[in-house]
């Protein structure tokens, strides 16, 4: 079996993977971005600490460990421009960018395509991991109501006429009422925002879908049972999630909660 490459972001997934290494006994190598990564989650394997902007030097720490895939694992995030402290090789994708907008997306596809281009086979997670995508339907006990499907409709419509922006993934909807849109900022902060603007009435939605023509193989929409707590929390009372195209981190611990906090969560197919 090839020796595989994971570039660590935030959150659980890449632990997950890791411990799918060693389980299988498969050879991997780790690149850690501190104050993104989790320490704890890397100090058992191999690894390396780097920088968003230090490409080259990460593709060359991988070729001295001669790995063949790398994978793309948990949430990265960009920081500002100016923060970033840049090599050569980042500063010309940086320039390619711009004529793409600048977009998430856009920069994911684009280093995807550079570390393609040294020869490494760029693999998705939800290849790796059996069962980490979003079936379709409800997850729990608990169903959407014709409300809900209605404000699941306008939350899909939303972000499909976003998508080539470039923007964000997720969008919550009350009774048809926009509360927010997924920026910079995140999923989990766009959640805390959305409940201080929300309405009396029946309770509001997370939607949570791909963009259009997404890479699978980098930054997939992601929720886990902290995701169904903050929705909780905020006044939110479901979340919809695109079928095949969302990742679930510890699925059976986010049915339990969405079972005991009267929560759905379902699985929809891509708006066509």
């Amino acid at each position: 079996m090839s020796k595989l490459g994971i570039i660590a972001g935030g959150g659980n997934l890449p632990k997950k993977i890791i411990q799918a290494c060693q389980q299988t006994k498969r050879d991997h190598f780790v690149i850690g971005f501190e104050g993104m990564t989790d320490p704890d989650c890397v100090e058992k394997s191999p690894h390396y600490w780097s920088s968003l902007g230090q490409i080259n030097a990460t593709l060359e720490k991988f070729k001295e460990e001669n790995v063949t895939e790398v994978v793309f694992a948990g949430r990265i995030e960009r920081p500002s421009f100016s923060a970033l402290k840049m090599d050569k090789r980042a500063a010309s994708l940086l320039a390619k960018a711009a004529l793409r907008g600048f977009g998430d997306n856009a920069v994911l596809t684009l280093i995807i395509e550079e570390i393609e281009k040294d020869g490494f086979k760029v693999v998705a997670a939800q290849d790796l991991l059996d069962d980490l995508l979003a079936p379709e339907g409800a997850l729990g006990q608990i169903e959407p109501d014709a409300q809900a499907l209605s404000d699941i409709k306008k939350g899909q419509e939303i972000l499909t006429q976003m998508s080539p922006m470039d923007i964000g993934q997720s969008v919550v909807v009350q009774e048809g009422i926009v509360l927010g849109i997924e920026a910079i900022e995140g999923t989990d902060a766009l959640i805390d925002r959305c409940a201080t603007v929300k309405r009396d009435g029946v309770q509001g939605i997370l939607v949570k879908m791909r963009k259009v023509g997404q890479d699978n193989r980098a930054d997939l929409p992601t929720i886990g049972p902290e995701t169904l707590k903050k929705a909780k929390a905020a006044g939110l009372r479901g979340i919809a999630i695109e079928a095949r195209g969302t990742i679930i981190i510890n699925k059976d611990e986010v049915i339990d909660y969405a079972n005991k906090s009267n929560m759905f969560v379902v699985g929809v197919k891509a708006a066509s």
